[in-house]
């Protein structure tokens, strides 16, 4: 007969245990299609060339960038096409988004009224999950 012996310390704090993937939740699963939407949309409207750099973008290079980023437009911007351009990954993550040649290249495409629609636009705020849904119908039809 075999003696039983204790489990140790160590052995209880670092047992491996399996990694459980957590599934997506119904809101996340939303984001992820209408970001896909997003950037069917952009691509197809400005091309493969960075907004900010000009330089032509393909594969993995090929970011979509934020004019007023994520963390402070709020839910209104994250997926609004008018604070959204093609970006290489240089300009979008390296240049954290190029702010001052974002601004630059968007006062002479689209005018002050625009950057400022945008800006106001920052200050509002809305219930994301019914204004995502009614952004992915609104950009599936375009």
């Amino acid at each position: 007969m075999q003696a039983k012996r204790g489990i140790t310390i160590y052995e209880i704090f670092m047992k491996k245990t399996p990694l459980k993937r957590k599934s997506k939740t119904a809101n996340r699963k939303i984001q992820d299609e209408l970001w896909q939407e997003c950037r069917r949309i952009q691509f197809k409207k400005y091309g493969d060339v960075c907004y900010t750099c000009k330089k032509p973008i393909q594969g993995a290079n090929r970011h979509l960038g934020h004019f007023i980023p994520n963390s402070v437009g709020g839910a209104l911007l994250r997926y609004n096409l008018d604070n959204l351009r093609p970006q290489c990954y240089y300009c979008n993550i390296n240049c954290g988004g190029q702010g001052a040649v974002f601004y630059r290249e968007l006062l002479k495409d689209e005018g002050k009224k625009f950057i400022d629609k945008l800006f106001i636009l920052k200050t509002q705020t809305v219930k994301a999950t019914d204004l995502y849904l009614k952004l992915l119908e609104e950009y599936k039809l375009l």
